[in-house]
């Protein structure tokens, strides 16, 4: 089990870079939940980055906006996240330029290699945004994703703004037509909203059809449970996929 010792390096404040033990590595995971801690070492979000060290990869992680050295005195958590959106501030815009600045300069130090992201809820759609910006990330496992900020209670006051329904991903989701996308989600997730997670899968394989691809990459995995609990053998399912699309780009 990987724990947080000598091989930890600060690449910036707010991100934490994870090498491989004596050998080069041989890819880079860039794996996203709350702060890059909760991420790195608490159960089960350390999962994805457990098992991308046991493969080789380095590790990446990174504090969310209003988590961690992120937290720039608006509330803690989504309440905070909620705070920006009411001022009409997208609070991903700007942490979405430092997180591929920081994903570039760590992949700097390393051999060339697949590149590779995993997000859990809140850090999801964070994955899932950073997917949209940058080609380079080869696939991306979305463990029960935030899709809409407007479901969530914390939004439930600002619903109707603008900023809030600019935060949507269903709109944004063909510009991932093609790309490698795993999603899983419980049944009856009243807390993130399953039905706009589906929405997403549909509205990402639909611009499929229209481009005419006969062989879709992205995996929608629907799995039983009514809360946002999600079962840790998913949590192991997308970190295979994104392992198995690591060695197809040359890992291994």
């Amino acid at each position: 089990m990987m724990t947080l010792h000598e091989d930890a390096t600060n690449v910036d404040h707010g991100a934490t870079l994870l090498l491989p033990d004596d050998q080069p590595a041989r890819g880079m995971l860039v794996t996203l939940a709350g702060s890059r801690a909760d991420a790195l070492t608490s159960w089960p979000h350390r999962i994805a980055a457990d098992r991308a060290h046991a493969a080789a990869l380095a590790v990446l992680s990174l504090d969310l906006p209003c988590h961690g050295d992120w937290h720039d005195g608006a509330a803690a958590g989504i309440d905070g996240l909620a705070e920006h959106v009411a001022q009409g501030i997208d609070p991903f815009a700007n942490w979405g330029d430092w997180a591929l600045a920081q994903i570039a300069r760590s992949r700097a130090r390393l051999p060339p290699g697949p590149l590779v992201i995993c997000g859990v809820s809140r850090g999801a759609y964070a994955a899932l945004r950073l997917a949209l910006r940058e080609p380079a990330i080869d696939a991306v496992a979305a463990l029960a994703p935030v899709i809409d900020w407007r479901v969530l209670r914390e939004f439930a006051s600002i619903r109707e703004q603008p900023a809030a329904a600019a935060l949507d991903l269903v709109p944004q989701a063909a510009a991932l037509a093609g790309r490698a996308v795993f999603i899983a989600i419980g049944a009856a997730d009243r807390r993130v909203g399953s039905e706009r997670c589906l929405a997403f899968a549909a509205a990402l394989w639909h611009a499929e059809a229209a481009l005419g691809l006969e062989h879709s990459a992205a995996r929608l995995h629907v799995v039983e449970g009514h809360d946002h609990a999600l079962p840790d053998a998913w949590r192991h399912a997308g970190t295979s996929f994104l392992l198995e699309h690591a060695d197809a780009r040359g890992v291994g």
